[in-house]
């Protein structure tokens, strides 16, 4: 999962997350990272449209974003 989010800080692509909260919530997310260490990461949230730190200790899943066909709902 490491790899996944050094490619999407490094090319600068988004990913899709599986993320839960503090309070045990999770939620579906397609972030793009910006920068990380080791315990949190920093992306651009698309979902929230807004720069946002998570816990890596709480990221559940990552995986390429699949793009989308056109006229696709």
């Amino acid at each position: 999962m490491n790899s996944m989010l050094l490619r999407s800080q490094e090319q600068n692509k988004p990913i899709e997350i599986i993320y839960i909260n503090e309070n045990g919530n999770i939620s579906q997310r397609i972030i793009r990272v910006i920068e990380m260490n080791d315990s949190i990461i920093k992306a651009y949230c698309y979902l929230r449209n807004a720069k946002r730190v998570f816990k890596k200790e709480n990221l559940l899943s990552a995986a390429v974003v699949k793009p989308r066909l056109k006229g696709a709902c």
